[in-house]
């Protein structure tokens, strides 16, 4: 399987080095999978809170009663980002101009030795050949290493949570809310430093070689609703990378908190969905809406 460029827009949605653990569980999840919920009730209004799983099999549909009838109470639905600007051209554009080194560059002179070693070890076994990538930024790169795995498994973001819901918004006249602009979700990866963009390929290259072993783990964690393996699985997959957890997760957490809070002032059901690794543990919504003295409860 050749990897296409353009099928990484959507993997965009989640922080690269997660992408494999979420992706390659898929397919041990059954139709009605109790998955990540909780609610956030204000007297006045439900605010829902979902977390993610971004890429399914069209079988995993319809998932259990408490997540679809959340959907069906609320008026609004927020999301990580705007889904319908991440499918269009201008995204795909400003995607290859970050994504790609300028003619005469290549993606050995951006990554440590060790890395890069370790990179072509990879590409040699799975048949890929680095010419393919090697015009790509190490983030980028990253990004196509978890792209390719999933393609190659037959998994589609095209079925993820995220989507689905957001197929339905639409459809039904919901409000749709992005919590952030596709533009600040590109620079997430893209304004990494050079010594993180580095860990991120390696880290990555570790996901794709522990994807066996976890991904039963993972399909489990989400299918009975376990958040305490689920938050497991997440430290492990970021161990030894604070600066890029801090980056991808906590930061946006924090940014999130307020927009959460405004759907809790207000006066109709809303549902939130994003990544699970977002609502779990220490530096997740859910522990900071506690902190904030709301009281969340498991659907």
């Amino acid at each position: 399987m050749k990897f296409s460029p353009r099928a990484s827009r959507r993997a965009l949605l989640l922080p690269a080095i997660a992408l494999l653990l979420l992706f390659q569980a898929q397919a041990a999840l059954a139709q009605g999978s109790k998955g990540l919920l909780w609610a956030v009730e204000t007297g006045h209004s439900t605010v829902f809170l979902l977390g993610s799983m971004h890429a399914l099999s069209a079988g995993s549909y319809p998932l259990a009663e408490p997540i679809e009838e959340a959907y069906r109470r609320s008026k609004a639905v927020a999301f990580e980002t705007d889904l319908g600007a991440m499918q269009g051209p201008d995204f795909q554009r400003k995607l290859m101009q970050r994504a790609l080194l300028p003619e005469g560059d290549s993606l050995k002179g951006h990554l440590s030795e060790d890395t890069f070693r370790r990179l072509s070890r990879y590409l040699a076994a799975a048949g890929l050949p680095e010419a393919n990538f090697e015009r790509f930024r190490p983030w980028m790169c990253a990004l196509a290493l978890a792209v390719f795995e999933y393609q190659r498994l037959g998994f589609s973001p095209q079925n993820g949570v995220d989507q689905h819901f957001y197929d339905l918004a639409r459809r039904d006249g919901k409000r749709i809310i992005p919590f952030e602009p596709v533009d600040f979700q590109l620079g997430l990866l893209s304004e990494l430093d050079k010594e993180d963009q580095d860990a991120l390929v390696r880290q990555t290259l570790t996901e794709l070689g522990a994807t066996r072993d976890m991904a039963g783990e993972l399909a489990r964690a989400w299918q009975s609703g376990d958040a305490g393996l689920m938050e497991q699985l997440t430290q492990k997959s970021f161990g030894g990378f604070p600066r890029i957890y801090d980056t991808m997760i906590t930061r946006r957490n924090r940014s999130w908190l307020p927009r959460v809070e405004e759907l809790l002032q207000g006066r109709e059901d809303a549902l939130v969905i994003v990544g699970a690794a977002h609502l779990i543990g220490p530096d997740g919504l859910i522990e900071l809406l506690r902190d904030k003295g709301y009281r969340v409860t498991r659907r």
